[in-house]
């Protein structure tokens, strides 16, 4: 139900297709110019995260790190 995305490709060469189209993405020169965006995220966690630490209310990473990602993504 879920098709043959990147992730759920069960076939070998339909995962290396998308991968390869992927590959850009994931190049050590575009990561390095994406740095400034994950600082700035991280710093906006990190403040996010001393602000429910004063309230002592538990933080659910998983969706924290899951906005962070989608912050970056957006950007």
């Amino acid at each position: 139900f879920m098709g043959n995305g990147l992730i759920t490709a069960a076939d070998h060469d339909v995962w290396y297709r998308q991968r390869r189209i992927m590959d850009p993405a994931f190049s050590s020169t575009y990561l390095r110019g994406l740095m400034g965006t994950f600082n700035e995220m991280s710093e906006r966690l990190m403040d996010h995260l001393g602000e429910i630490a004063g309230t002592k209310t538990p933080a659910i990473m998983h969706d924290l790190v899951n906005c962070v990602t989608l912050d970056v993504i957006c950007k």
